[in-house]
């Protein structure tokens, strides 16, 4: 069963391994939706979110 949940907002955390096993993992970003469709990213997540603390 799916539902509408209210949230703030959208993140994406990446990570790659490479043929050697090695992992990286990128910053958390900051997605945006439009329709269900991914409108743009934005990172690291830590500037969005201050960022949307001085608007307030």
């Amino acid at each position: 069963m799916e539902e509408y949940i209210e949230f703030d907002y959208e993140a994406s955390v990446i990570s790659a391994r490479d043929c050697k096993g090695n992992v990286q993992y990128y910053p958390p970003t900051h997605n945006r939706n439009e329709g269900g469709i991914l409108i743009y990213n934005y990172g690291p997540l830590a500037n969005f979110v201050a960022s949307q603390k001085m608007l307030r």
